[in-house]
Parts: C-alpha cells; sequence; structure tokens
C-alpha cells in the first residue's frame, strides 16, 4: 500500500506523440536551411504540401560529403512523400524514413546511451567485443588491455 506522503512525488503522464521524420539524400549544396522549405514547395506542387506541413530539422553531410536534409512532417505528409521522389534545385533526391537507434558505446547494446549503462566496462572496443560474444580471445585482450595501461 503506498502512503499519501508518497502518491504526491509521482504523477503520470502520457507520453507525446512524435511526428514522422524523413531523410531526404543528396541535396545540392546551394540548398540551405533557410531556403530548404520554400524551394520543397515550390518545386514539388503536384505533391500539395502546406508550410505547417514540414518542419527542417537539421542539413548534414554523410560520408560520401554528400549533404543530407532530415525534416519532420505529420502522418499524412509521410504518406504523400514515401515512394516518391522531391525535386530540390536542379536534383531529384530520394526520400526515406529516418529512424534514430540509441545504441550504448560502452557495451554495444540498445536502448540507453553510456550515461545510462549499467555496464561499466573501461576495455577496448575489441575486448568488449570479445568479451560479449562470449570468445575466448578475452583473457588475452584482458592481458594485453592491463599491460597497455601500465605503460
Amino acid at each position: 500500500m503506498v502512503s499519501a506522503k508518497q502518491s504526491t512525488k509521482f504523477a503520470a503522464s502520457t507520453p507525446r506523440r512524435s511526428n514522422p521524420r524523413l531523410i531526404i539524400y543528396n541535396v545540392p549544396d546551394e540548398v540551405n536551411i533557410e531556403n530548404a522549405k520554400e524551394l520543397i514547395m515550390k518545386q514539388n506542387r503536384q505533391l500539395c504540401i502546406e508550410k505547417e506541413d514540414i518542419t527542417l530539422r537539421f542539413l548534414f553531410k554523410n560520408k560520401r560529403r554528400a549533404n543530407n536534409l532530415l525534416i519532420e512532417v505529420n502522418s499524412k505528409t509521410r504518406m504523400k512523400f514515401l515512394g516518391k521522389k522531391m525535386k530540390l534545385g536542379w536534383n531529384v533526391c530520394n526520400i526515406d524514413d529516418y529512424f534514430k537507434i540509441n545504441r550504448c558505446y560502452n557495451c554495444s547494446k540498445f536502448n540507453h546511451s553510456v550515461q545510462d549503462c549499467k555496464r561499466r566496462i573501461n576495455l577496448p572496443y575489441l575486448c568488449r567485443k570479445s568479451c560479449l560474444a562470449g570468445m575466448q580471445g578475452h583473457k588475452r585482450a584482458v592481458q594485453m588491455h592491463q599491460l597497455h595501461q601500465l605503460q
């Protein structure tokens, strides 16, 4: 039984639903955050997009130095975009769903970050990988790590 004092400390709340995020690949260099929404609406009139339907999040470069644009849309707009290509500047860009996967770099497991990790492993990545996989090279990796720490 929960006492009356303790019940006032906690409040139940429903999680806020987030809008779907889409990634637009290979955005031209002349497109930036300031003019991207205007270009999307002007050059893709066949999609019938309203200004309120799109929220620009950020523009970033991938490993191949190509620009990608992350946008947040409502569910109806998402259905309009998926399976189609978008015109931006002189390019025709692919669109896909964007999922952010939360993964811990300490233990390589999902749904938590390093700050929230309950396993405190201070070993190099390769040793961590062999430890989690149960490989026989784990003892050797630990010895090498200890030797490296002493030097």
